[in-house]
């Protein structure tokens, strides 16, 4: 009775629930087993054919009524697999692209970056020297060096040297391939920026977009305003969210207040609102429904505009759904619209659901509609909106602390008293800072408006930078387990039925749960080792990191600087696996029961090792386990065996593809084995593992 109540109150549940389902299957067979979908769909309408052809009367009917969720459930699980199939592009003939003299390709995005760019590429054709070749591949392409000249929808030439995405082998990283392939790109290549020649330009609308877009950026880079406050306002209004820098997003994300740097149904909210007022004089010439049309299409704008990010497309269909009801004078639940635009969003773009700003926005929101309670028009109103405030930010960290830790690995403890103090200001900042750019984008005068804006940002970032300054502000280096979020979410469910249905058989079933949780948390904890040790495949350093009793040791193998805390943001995961709460920079000799740090030698392991970067000499050949070369080693190999005897020698995944395709070569000439980080991924020994 329960399910057919929940199914009956949110109908799209029934679509969506096998939707995602079918997506995960979709995403765990692959292109492998394309018969999948269309056995799903003959199986689907076979179902529903064998119920209907059941129905000879109307009892008959009427009691074979609720089977009809199963052909449902087959089918959406079948639409579900295919789209996801679909998503994967037709397979590239590498081999045969890379012998071509050169491809042409097309700019989709471009981002700069200190004395390197990332560019997102459609290449179209490739040429021999006789014909062209049309081709159809997404590639990312880092480059050495920087040419400003270059924009979205430019078409540049090069020399292709494509490969596959892949991650850079390093344990507990970030599934950085995955993420690439889930945007369509499965391939990446490096190469000098003077090698990336400018062919043409290829006009289209997104290629103009990015234009105007770049034009506002420039006018707001060269307004008053500091550059932390540009940069914000670049992000909010142009979703530009790359201009803020790393510091910044850590100490929001520490105040608990993250979700206001990405653009999501807060500020889609806060634009309709807008929209809504300044509409409001065609109310009284009885034009309501156009007020609504409006507002609709200010919004579509909003989205293209800004990329069309899942968080905004998620609130903004789930708006246009109310919106139209509205004028189609039909009534809409608001856990309708949210499912509804979450299916929309997944038919045709099956990889959203792998985005973490859909998963957190989608559940904070679904969180919010369920379990908030409207307030009350009675009593004082300022005391009424701060119980509201203190609510809802307590449901939405509630619903997402465990996913925010599992992506993350920290959480803050502050987020409630952070949303409070700036929640308040912050649709008024947004307002501000529309109009703010408005003006600017038709060149005029907005000296009020500057101050206004640097003002109320000046407010908002003291909050943040206090809170998130304050001791157990928030808590790092934890580590969750996708099985962890999987029982923490089915322990919220049944706890919710639990105190609707007041049922002793879902009460046992949430201290089964529970001990489940347990036990499986106090058995990943005694598996974790105590110590280990790490050389990372980095591509501007080489990292060796050692760790024993929560403490870590880093040193950077070609005597370069080290960066404590950059290293540590790069792999927070890494560190709270293995319960590294410290990490110290090795600059002499440090000695430890596991491992001996004296550069440039080290013991860890149980291995001996030399990081190569620099002249040496020596009276005796010593004997090592590994000698590692970096990019600053431009020995070769012959005299580098004359001072040294290794077992085998580990090729940096810093040193540039020409060196270690000569490292390489070298070594198979001599007879040495050689191993290369950038190939074969981080050498570590981690308990176990090897």
């Amino acid at each position: 009775m329960m399910l057919s109540s929940v199914l009956s109150r949110y109908p799209v549940a029934r679509l969506l629930v096998p939707l995602i389902g079918g997506i995960l299957l979709g995403n765990t067979v692959g292109t492998r087993m394309l018969a999948v979908p269309f056995i799903l769909i003959a199986a689907g309408t076979a179902s529903y054919f064998a119920i209907w052809a059941s129905n000879r009367s109307a009892a008959a009917r009427l009691a074979v009524r609720p089977y009809y969720i199963v052909p449902i459930a087959v089918l959406a699980l079948a639409v579900g697999c295919l789209a996801q199939m679909l998503t994967y592009p037709a397979p590239l003939n590498l081999a045969w692209v890379n012998s071509q003299k050169m491809v042409v390709a097309s700019i989709d995005d471009i981002k700069y970056k200190d004395f390197s760019m990332q560019l997102s590429v459609t290449i179209t054709a490739s040429s021999n020297g006789t014909k062209s070749t049309p081709v159809d591949a997404v590639a990312m392409i880092t480059t050495q060096g920087c040419n400003y000249l270059l924009g979205s929808g430019d078409l540049v030439a090069f020399k292709p040297n494509l490969q596959p995405v892949k991650n850079l082998g390093n344990p507990d990283e970030i599934d950085y391939a995955s993420m690439l392939k889930r945007q369509g790109i499965y391939y990446m290549q490096h190469l000098p920026a003077s090698r990336l020649v400018k062919y043409g330009h290829n006009s289209t609308f997104s290629s103009w977009l990015a234009e105007q877009q770049n034009k506002i950026l420039h006018s707001i880079f060269n307004s008053r305003l500091n550059e932390p406050c540009q940069h914000m306002v670049a992000a909010l209004i142009l979703g530009s969210k790359d201009l803020v820098d790393n510091d910044t997003r850590w100490q929001y994300s520490n105040a608990g207040v993250a979700h206001i740097l990405a653009l999501s149904g807060l500020h889609v909210g806060i634009l309709s609102i807008i929209v809504w007022w300044i509409l409001m004089p065609l109310d009284y010439l009885r034009l309501k429904k156009l007020r609504l049309a409006v507002t609709i299409v200010c919004i579509a704008a909003f989205d293209v505009f800004t990329g069309l990010p899942p968080s905004v497309m998620r609130a903004s269909i789930m708006i246009v759904f109310v919106l139209v009801a509205h004028i189609l004078y039909r009534k809409s639940l608001p856990v309708n619209a949210l499912l509804s635009s979450a299916l929309f969003i997944l038919i045709f773009d099956p990889n959203a659901l792998f985005s973490v700003g859909f998963q957190l926005s989608f559940i904070t929101v679904l969180a919010i509609l369920l379990y908030s309670t409207p307030a009350k028009p009675v009593g004082n109103k300022a005391w009424q909106a701060v119980k509201s405030t203190l609510a809802t930010s307590a449901i939405a960290m509630a619903s997402t602390l465990v996913l925010t830790a599992y992506y993350f690995h920290s959480i803050s403890t502050m987020s409630i008293l952070s949303n409070l103090l700036i929640l308040p200001v912050f649709p008024v900042f947004m307002v501000v800072a529309a109009f703010f750019v408005i003006f600017l984008a038709l060149r005029g005068e907005i000296t009020v408006l500057e101050s206004v804006v640097e003002g109320l940002y000046k407010y908002i970032n003291s909050v943040v930078t206090t809170i998130s300054s304050l001791p157990l502000s928030h808590i790092d280096g934890i580590y969750i387990t996708g099985i962890e979020v999987i029982l923490f979410y089915a322990i919220l469910i049944f706890v919710s039925l639990a105190l609707k249905t007041r049922q002793r058989k879902i009460a046992v079933t949430v201290v089964v749960l529970l001990a489940v949780t347990v036990s499986y948390k106090c058995w990943i904890n005694l598996s974790i080792p105590a110590s280990g040790m790490v050389i990372f495949n980095s591509y501007d350093s080489t990292p060796f990191f050692a760790f024993e009793n929560n403490c870590g040791y880093l040193w950077v193998g070609d005597d370069s600087d080290i960066d404590v805390a950059d290293f540590e943001h790069q792999h927070m995961a890494f560190l709270a696996h293995y319960n590294v709460t410290h990490v110290a920079a090795v600059k002499g000799t440090t000695r430890r029961a596991s491992f001996f740090f004296k550069p440039p030698y080290c013991y860890m392991g149980g291995k001996r090792m030399v990081a190569k970067w620099k002249k040496s000499s020596a009276s005796r050949r010593l004997a090592v386990d590994y000698m590692v070369l970096t990019k600053q080693c431009h020995a070769r190999i012959a005299d580098l065996l004359k001072i040294y005897k290794p077992q085998s020698i580990v090729i940096s995944g810093d040193v540039y593809s020409q060196e270690e395709a000569r490292m390489k070569h070298e070594c198979d000439s001599l007879g040495i084995g050689c191993t290369s980080l950038r190939q074969y991924g981080a050498l570590y020994w981690l308990g176990n593992q090897r």
